[in-house]
């Protein structure tokens, strides 16, 4: 059982691969998509609703992180990209999945009055996982973070040292 991105980052003691593990954030989309939630109390996931259905059917779900996967990847997360790039990105990403989802519509089971709320879900959290790239925002980040940790690595070797001299 894949606990959501928020429990994950609570449990993993190295931060930066916490901020890099795609795989968790596709989890949780993957859960939304089939109208799931976490449930701490529980510490499983639970429909939204009682009687809830998923947005689409395995299959449909399945080849929707497929596609999102290769927008969501720590390769993406670590590149430079320009606002206007990521908007392009998006706009293309959401004409491919509507345009993909018509030609679709009975294989994965999609109601027509979910097919706009699936498409902005999938379109807005590739949008902001590539936010994160932005300007190479990732990437500092990700730097900066090392940085740090070598820095109080080599102060608690110090510190050490000065404790057992």
């Amino acid at each position: 059982m894949a606990l959501p991105v928020a429990q994950s980052a609570l449990s993993s003691p190295d931060y930066t691969v916490w901020q890099l593990n795609v795989d968790q954030i596709l989890i949780d989309l993957e859960h939304d998509l089939r109208g799931e939630t976490w449930d701490p109390k529980a510490k499983d996931w639970k429909a939204i609703q009682a009687g809830d259905e998923a947005m689409l059917n395995e299959m449909g779900i399945r080849e929707t992180i497929s596609v999102v996967r290769t927008h969501v990847n720590k390769e993406s997360l670590m590149s430079s990209f320009e606002a206007n790039e990521i908007l392009g990105i998006c706009r293309k990403l959401h004409r491919a999945l509507k345009r993909h989802y018509f030609f679709n519509w009975n294989k994965y089971e999609i109601k027509e009055s979910n097919l706009p709320i699936v498409i902005h879900k999938v379109t807005h959290f590739v949008f902001m996982c590539l936010k994160c790239a932005e300007k190479g925002g990732m990437r500092n980040l990700v730097g900066q973070t090392e940085k740090v940790n070598r820095i109080i690595a080599e102060n608690q070797k110090d510190t050490d040292k000065r404790l057992w001299s």
